[in-house]
């Protein structure tokens, strides 16, 4: 039965030691789809047109592309889970096609704004760290879940090593802004460890529980969030998350002449094309600055061809 045989599936994802947070969802997708077909359905009796008819709802209560299609993936992981083990005769969900992607390009913010955020006292709970945390945002390009696992043992001279997707792993180079941000923080995070006489590997830890006997728990994704929401708030900025630091560190490099390899590596791309969309983000840039700063495209009078001088 389906229920039983996802099950089994999730147990062999978590024992090939899949991470909690990819584990979970795949969970989810998977009890959705059972909860549509019938969970005591027989995996054979799963046919083209039930797989299309799932989709085909996640789409009329409002999933976007993106999401059908990570739904799709999962599905399709199981299908090919179900042919190996025998379980099933063909594959029905491989033959059902993506969903077409609208291409979105991202918005990031402006090297303006981010001076603005960064210039100054940073106005939250523990200026210190939070001032590093996004300095380590913006100036590596590093994704939220990655500068939250982030270890004190990771820091390794002027390279920090950043643990990405599918464990995979890249050294990043740290910068002068970031360089300065931790020299003022990590004294200041051992003072506070020595204080209350606990120790943790993190690199960034909350203040939460400091009086507990536990050690201090890493920041997690939504702390992250949170410390930027506040910062760019007391700042009267419009509130960016986090992903968009990514997004402009990859803008800002790229506009000041980086080539899509080097930041490829840094932002821990699989594939080339997928750093790709930001040219497209810069000559976006472009075309706007254009439109703003040309005579030609400004409400000027219409230029009428003078008469020629005589001859």
């Amino acid at each position: 039965m389906l229920k039983q045989n996802i099950e089994t599936y999730l147990t062999t994802l978590r024992v090939a030691d899949m991470s909690p947070l990819t584990l979970k969802s795949y969970r989810y997708e998977l009890e959705t789809f059972a909860a549509f077909v019938g969970p005591e359905v027989d995996v054979r009796d799963i046919s083209v047109p039930v797989v299309r008819a799932h989709l085909h709802r996640l789409a009329f209560k409002g999933l976007c592309a993106k999401s059908r299609n990570h739904a799709l993936a999962v599905l399709k992981a199981f299908g090919k889970f179900l042919v190996n083990e025998d379980l099933v005769g063909d594959d029905v969900f491989e033959v059902i096609p993506r969903a077409k992607m609208p291409q979105r390009l991202p918005d990031p913010p402006t090297v303006e704004v981010m001076n603005r955020l960064l210039d100054g006292e940073m106005p939250t709970r523990w200026p210190a760290r939070d001032r590093a945390l996004i300095e380590l945002l913006y100036g590596t390009g590093a994704r939220v879940s990655e500068a939250a696992n982030i270890h004190l043992a990771d820091i390794r001279g002027n390279l920090i090593l950043i643990h990405g997707k599918g464990d995979k792993e890249r050294l990043v180079p740290i910068g002068g802004a970031l360089r300065r941000a931790l020299e003022v923080y990590l004294p200041e995070r051992k003072r506070r460890l020595r204080t209350i006489g606990q120790e943790s590997d993190a690199l960034f830890f909350s203040l939460s529980n400091q009086n507990k006997l536990q050690s201090p728990a890493p920041l997690d994704v939504r702390s992250v969030w949170r410390i930027l929401h506040d910062a760019c708030v007391a700042k009267e900025i419009k509130p960016l998350h986090p992903h968009a630091l990514r997004h402009a560190c990859a803008t800002h490099m790229l506009d000041n002449g980086a080539s899509l390899i080097v930041i490829q590596k840094l932002l821990g791309h699989a594939k080339l094309s997928t750093t790709s969309l930001y040219a497209f983000v810069s000559t976006a840039s472009m075309q706007r600055a254009y439109s703003l700063a040309h005579p030609s495209c400004r409400n000027v009078p219409v230029r009428t061809g003078a008469a020629s001088p005589a001859a």
